[in-house]
């Protein structure tokens, strides 16, 4: 598909990303699509060369458009590192390319590249990167700062929806941790085109905290004469740390170590253990199936 003689460029968190696609020639312009990421110090010469940009040029019309205060057509000229009549190299731009994304501020650059008697005419458009303007978080009545800490972005931070969609997926794995298996996450995002800003809002229903109810334990690798006290040491600890108590991830994981301590004494070093849950979405409620496998 032929895009109208337009090399896009995605500037984001101090990656390049040029959008893949085909190149294109025609007897006064070029374009080149490609999705390869440009990150800095690491650009070989040949990445661009592919592109149809010759190895020399010169520009003698520049132009550019920006969405962005304060930010003129000189300032990104300047950036780029682009002197009309002046011959540019196709490391030069490179530079100026990766000097624009260390700005932080650029979400998108798009290139149309007019070939001319003596040169080429560049004109681009800057379009401005979003920032995070606020994150609130709702329907959690306690420790909201907490969570806040978990989602990814913070104010001031570019918005990024892959990170945004992480951040929401770590709160969601962070809820488990502590016993709310039921819980979901809606978000709800405001975007403000003047200010280049966008809020968060995150709506947290975390529904019931599961009770831990039946715990199993199963002990294998071990002779007869040495089951019985290895079963009835991990059952005690077991029962002790998590019986009729409320799910928590740090508590499995603390009982997990005075098992595998307890082996040790016995002179059992490399055993391995492992714990198998099962919910009861209905009661809100979990199985714990500890497994144990004893060897020395």
């Amino acid at each position: 598909m032929k895009c109208g003689g337009v090399f896009k460029i995605l500037l984001l968190y101090g990656y390049v990303n040029i959008l893949r696609g085909g190149i294109y020639h025609d007897s006064n312009t070029f374009v080149y699509h490609e999705s390869i990421p440009l990150t800095y110090g690491s650009i070989a010469h040949d990445t661009l060369q592919k592109s149809g940009i010759p190895e020399q040029f010169e520009i003698v019309e520049f132009a550019c458009d920006v969405d962005i205060p304060h930010i003129t057509a000189s300032v990104i000229s300047d950036l780029l590192g682009i002197r009309i009549n002046v011959a540019m190299s196709r490391i030069e731009l490179l530079t100026g390319l990766n000097r624009l994304a260390k700005q932080g501020r650029f979400s998108l650059i798009s290139f149309t590249m007019s070939k001319k008697d003596h040169g080429y005419a560049l004109k681009c458009i800057i379009h401005a990167a979003c920032t995070v303007d606020r994150v609130n978080i709702s329907g959690f009545l306690l420790g909201k700062e907490r969570l806040r800490q978990w989602y990814l972005l913070k104010p001031g931070y570019i918005f990024d929806e892959a990170k945004h969609q992480e951040g929401v997926r770590m709160l969601c794995s962070k809820l488990y941790n502590e016993g709310y298996f039921n819980a979901t996450v809606d978000d709800v995002l405001q975007r403000d085109t003047v200010r280049h800003a966008v809020m968060v809002n995150l709506y947290v229903h975390q529904g019931d905290r599961f009770l831990i109810r039946d715990i199993v334990v199963n002990i294998s690798g071990v002779a007869d004469q040495e089951y019985k006290k290895l079963y009835y040491a991990t059952k005690s600890i077991v029962k002790d740390d998590l019986d009729n108590v409320y799910y928590d991830r740090v508590l499995l994981n603390q009982s997990a170590e005075k098992i595998r301590s307890m082996l040790v004494d016995q002179g059992y070093i490399t055993s391995i253990i492992k714990v198998r849950e099962q919910l009861h979405r209905d009661k809100a409620t979990i199985d714990l199936i500890w497994d144990v496998e004893v060897s020395g």
